[in-house]
């Protein structure tokens, strides 16, 4: 697998992720952020992303 389809492959796992932890309708938006929004990624770089929710209620959800 290619570098790019390499981070569009994780971008899109992390994604099912989110809304496998968190109902859709409980996030209010979804922010890439870091290296790949600045077009600065290499084969050693993460993904991270920002996830804003309507409340904490899924909060341990996500980070356990």
């Amino acid at each position: 697998m290619k570098f790019p389809d390499a981070v569009d492959s994780v971008i899109k796992k992390a994604q099912e992720s989110l809304f496998s932890a968190v109902p859709k309708d409980e996030v209010l938006a979804l922010y890439l952020k870091g290296s790949q929004v600045h077009g600065l990624t290499n084969e050693k770089s993460d993904v991270d992303f920002v996830a804003i929710l309507k409340t904490e209620k899924y909060l341990l959800d996500l980070i356990s």
